[in-house]
């Protein structure tokens, strides 16, 4: 076995042990992540207006908890632990579609942050990764919310939206395409782990530069 396989295969190791441990259902840690994830895409949603040119009139969303009832929540149980609200300036009635945090948020971030750990980099390079990765998945998170709404409002002709037949199979096609797939929920997040990596590892060390301290005496 040379020694690029061994390195291969204790990284795959290595990341296949941290998945499971990663996995392990942690007291409080679905919770805290569902809770973060709201407080930021909540902020960044919450000032977005859907349409409002044409139509009955402006679309507007917000990020709260899951009620504790849970009526109209997916059989799939607690990780569908928020409410993604759908309003229009002139309807009374809002729109309830409840989304789930762990899926799109929790899970992905634990296999990146896997990856990451799993990999022969150095530690400040890691940490450098982690974070750049986590934004990176933040903001695809974010984004699936906002092409979510994007598609339940053009559902409805002349709701907030006015599409001709073109932009309706746009935004249908973007939907299908960059939402609907389960799969995403595994390929962004090691994509996006892997191209990090491999950006850190083809970069050159950094060198460090040392200060001689002077043994002679300073006068003031």
């Amino acid at each position: 076995m040379t020694a690029r396989t061994e390195l291969i295969r204790r990284t795959a190791v290595r990341f296949a042990l941290l998945v499971c441990v990663g996995l392990l259902p942690w007291p409080g840690l679905q919770a805290l992540s569902s809770s973060t994830f709201r407080g930021v895409a909540d902020a960044a949603l919450q000032h977005i207006s859907f349409g409002g040119q044409t139509g009955l009139g402006t679309g507007g969303v917000r990020l709260l908890p899951a009620r504790d009832d849970r009526s109209g929540a997916p059989d799939d149980g607690p990780a569908w632990d928020t409410r993604l609200q759908l309003r229009v300036s002139s309807v009374p009635q809002a729109q309830i579609v409840y989304v789930s945090p762990r899926y799109s948020y929790l899970l992905p971030t634990i296999l990146l942050l896997a990856l990451v750990v799993a990999a022969p980099v150095t530690s400040r390079r890691k940490l450098l990764c982690a974070v750049l990765g986590i934004a990176a998945l933040t903001l695809h998170a974010v984004l699936v919310l906002y092409l979510t709404s994007v598609w339940i409002f053009a559902r409805v002709p002349g709701l907030v939206y006015t599409l001709t037949p073109a932009q309706q199979t746009l935004v249908e096609l973007a939907y299908r395409g960059f939402v609907v797939p389960s799969s995403h929920r595994v390929v962004v997040p090691l994509v996006l782990a892997s191209l990090l990596l491999f950006w850190q590892r083809e970069r050159p060390p950094q060198r460090r530069t040392h200060v001689a301290s002077s043994s002679l005496p300073l006068h003031v």
